[in-house]
């Protein structure tokens, strides 16, 4: 394929719909994981920008992941688009209080640079503890 050949997606992937959201999505997501951490911010929004023309819909981080800069990047990348984007984070606070959830969605909703996040889950769930009031 030449570099500046677009991006097909098989016609026989359909998109589907999450939940109660409106926004149909691929049945796959570009996950914003922190494992390529000789990748550049230029680099990493290109291949954002080269799912996003490819059909990916479904963007997945974490506030983990390199301290809150794949969701400040992320953020970035999505300005003008955010519409069109089923977008999910999730975080590991050190506490699974409904406080402390609200809290580190109240930082995600600002390096995402957004007023809503549609799939917002705890990243690594602890046997026997929940994070109700």
């Amino acid at each position: 394929m030449r570099p500046d050949a677009p991006i097909a997606i098989d016609s026989s992937i359909r998109a589907v719909k999450l939940g109660s959201s409106s926004k149909a999505v691929l049945p796959m997501a570009l996950g914003g994981s922190w494992y390529a951490t000789d990748a550049g911010d230029s680099s990493l929004i290109g291949a954002m920008e080269a799912a996003y023309d490819g059909g990916l819909r479904h963007f997945d981080t974490a506030a983990s992941y390199g301290q809150g800069h794949s969701e400040e990047l992320l953020g970035n990348f999505l300005a003008g688009k955010r519409g069109s984007v089923f977008l999910a984070s999730k975080a590991n606070p050190p506490e699974l209080t409904a406080l402390s959830i609200l809290a580190e969605v109240d930082k995600s909703l600002k390096r995402l640079r957004t007023e809503a996040i549609d799939l917002y889950y705890i990243h690594w769930p602890r046997a026997g503890e929940t994070c109700g009031p």
